[in-house]
């Protein structure tokens, strides 16, 4: 396809976003969502609730990215939610920098943080989803 639809010379293996849209279980009280290191050379965006699907900046829950200008979000946001499905998008953008693990991390109800794989998803975040690429 890449002859056919076009593209970089990169665009086989960079240039691309990896998406999940789906929903958290949350027992109530806060939710916080953090990438482990906050170093991401693209960019990670991640969007909660009513929010989820919007190309608006202002309704950003978590922004991390290698770019110069700061992040329009704190680090680690937290919010206070009733108990439920929390609706939830993740947008992992990947440009021509070299790919490293970005690892998006929550903590429910003041818990430990985790990797939202270990949290209940809906679709579940799984190697099914998202197959090892090495």
């Amino acid at each position: 396809g890449f002859e056919r639809d076009g593209g970089t010379e990169l665009s086989d293996s960079f240039n691309f976003f990896v998406t999940f849209e789906g929903a958290v279980t949350h027992p109530g009280g806060p939710l916080a969502v953090r990438e482990a290191n906050d170093s991401v050379e693209d960019a990670l965006w991640v969007f909660l609730g009513d929010d989820v699907g919007s190309d608006n900046v202002g309704d950003l829950f978590l922004e991390v990215h290698g770019f110069i200008w700061p992040d329009n979000t704190p680090d680690e946001p937290e919010i206070n939610l009733p108990a439920g499905d929390v609706p939830f998008e993740a947008i992992l953008v990947r440009c021509t920098e070299q790919i490293k693990d970005v690892e998006v991390q929550m903590s429910l109800n003041g818990g430990p943080w985790g990797p939202v794989s270990e949290a209940v998803t809906t679709p579940l975040v799984n190697d099914e989803l998202f197959p090892p690429v090495f």
